[in-house]
């Protein structure tokens, strides 16, 4: 890990921001990072399906970008929104992968089990960004 953050903007809403090298031996600190921080939070409920997408976009932007990325979690009313900034313009791609692929079913996996996901331009480069349901009653 680069660096590390954490602040609470309001009561409602929670957020952390990371910044790692781009390298696959960074993949299991980002897991770490959201996993301690959606303790602190209170939602191990959703823990093991944020690491699993988190680890999707992630590779996807060690995978496919240069340079470092940036990895941003919040929590704002029942909502949790994961994003990674990488520093490549061109959008994830849903694919279908062939039986014996080894690779190419990440987004699939993120499409059946996010509340939604996207892309978006950023200043560097895009945003992959991904919504779980946190629950109800925070």
């Amino acid at each position: 890990m680069v660096t590390s953050g954490n602040t609470f903007s309001r009561p409602d809403e929670r957020d952390a921001t990371w910044t790692f090298a781009s390298d696959a031996s960074s993949i299991p600190g980002v897991r770490k990072a959201v996993r301690d921080e959606l303790a602190a939070w209170g939602l191990r409920s959703i823990a093991a399906d944020a690491e699993l997408l988190v680890s999707e976009v992630v590779t996807n932007a060690v995978q496919h970008a240069q340079g470092p990325y940036r990895c941003s979690v919040w929590l704002t009313g029942a909502f949790l929104r994961f994003e990674v900034e990488d520093r490549t313009a061109a959008p994830p791609l849903l694919r279908d992968a062939g039986f014996d692929a080894e690779r190419g079913r990440g987004l699939r996996v993120l499409d059946a089990i996010a509340c939604c996901w996207g892309s978006e331009d950023s200043p560097l480069g895009k945003i992959v960004w991904f919504e779980l349901l946190a629950g109800a009653g925070l």
